[in-house]
């Protein structure tokens, strides 16, 4: 179905997909754009194509199916990568600093999946020699090098691949060494060489992945290779992955969009119950949850519909948490009967699996094309 309907006293109101959300919000950027090519609605299109063809392999394998998703993506990317100081530059600049007591720094090869240069220093701030740092153990696929945080693994390489998708949309430019993609995950240190490490048995990373490339270039260049600067803090920092694309104003507020919507998609839980969910974070009680979603669609969409604190409950307890529940048990892995018991937990859930906060631009669309008749 392409809609979601809902009927009161007489009234239906419905709610756009995921699929119309992506197509809204690719014309609202070709026509903020200035000088679109026309590529963007057919890329969209492909991508999510892609998802409908993969979903089940990530679901039942994910973290083996990581390096050819991504590689795949990397082929078909048609974005502006723009050259800048080679990673070369950036290395030697790095290494002649005094740089941040709780960083170090790696490079990746898309095509090879891997790290392919780790900064030394990975063994003063985790206690873990460069060779240990790969990307299987981080994946927990080396069972002797526990690397993981089994309840972050699964979604930190969901967002990954999404993301690989966004790094090839067309009419957005990178800028080697100065767009970035953020993610913040826990490790395991109980491999560490440094007691003080090992005995915490998780520490929080940043990851900030900067689109690179060797040498000097006077031209384009092919995304296959990405430098990550890791900022590691403890543990108790930890409060979710928070996926983020870096860039100016106006590419970081439509490419973060896009990651939501596509990733929304891939999930399945359609916008009309996660703009409900979206309201608890500002409200506690179900009546100003309802007041409020009738108050946005009377400014937003000039609907005028009332929703009542019955039927937020009903939504809650029937509907979302149920739902919610569901894309737990498929996606996270980790407990299969995995219960959301209270609204409040339906808040946690949904943020561990990249579903709230919505951006603001997803809300406003969402809002927008709401349709009453």
């Amino acid at each position: 179905m392409n809609q979601h309907s809902l009927v009161t006293a007489g009234r239906k109101i419905t709610y756009p997909n995921w699929r119309v959300l992506l197509n809204c919000l690719t014309a609202d950027y070709e026509k903020m754009h200035g000088r679109p090519s026309g590529n963007l609605s057919r890329k969209i299109h492909e991508f999510c194509k892609t998802i409908d063809a993969v979903r089940d392999k990530l679901l039942n394998d994910g973290s083996n199916f990581y390096p050819e998703f991504a590689y795949g993506a990397i082929k078909q990317c048609s974005g502006k990568y723009t050259s800048g100081v080679s990673v070369d530059k950036i290395i030697e600049t790095i290494d002649n600093l005094d740089f941040g007591m709780n960083e170090f720094y790696s490079v990746f090869d898309v095509v090879e999946n891997e790290h392919v240069i780790i900064d030394s220093k990975i063994t003063d701030v985790l206690g873990i020699p460069p060779d240990k740092f790969s990307m299987r153990a981080m994946c927990g696929l080396e069972p002797d090098n526990p690397l993981h945080h089994p309840e972050d693994v699964n979604h930190a390489i969901r967002f990954a691949l999404i993301a690989y998708l966004i790094v090839g949309l067309p009419d957005f430019e990178w800028k080697a060494h100065r767009d970035y993609y953020r993610a913040r995950f826990r490790i395991g240190t109980s491999k560490s060489t440094d007691p003080s490490i090992r005995n915490k048995e998780y520490v929080m990373v940043e990851k900030r992945a900067y689109l690179s490339h060797n040498y000097v270039l006077d031209s384009d260049f092919v995304p296959t290779k990405h430098f990550d600067r890791w900022i590691v803090y403890d543990a108790s920092e930890f409060d979710g992955i928070k996926p983020y694309f870096s860039s100016d104003t106006f590419q970081s507020e439509f490419r973060n969009a896009y990651w939501y919507l596509l990733h929304a998609y891939l999930i399945g839980i359609p916008p009309k119950y996660l703009i409900i969910l979206n309201e608890r974070l500002q409200n506690d009680r179900n009546k100003t949850i309802a007041a409020s979603l009738s108050k946005k669609l009377a400014d937003y969409a000039r609907v005028n519909f009332s929703y009542d604190e019955m039927q937020i409950g009903n939504y809650f307890s029937k509907t979302i948490r149920p739902k919610l529940s569901e894309a737990m048990i498929i996606w996270d892995k980790q407990r299969p009967n995995y219960i959301v018991g209270s609204d409040q937990e339906a808040v946690e859930t949904a943020k561990k699996l990249g579903l709230l906060p919505i951006p603001e631009r997803v809300k406003e669309l969402i809002y927008k094309n709401v349709m009453q008749g």
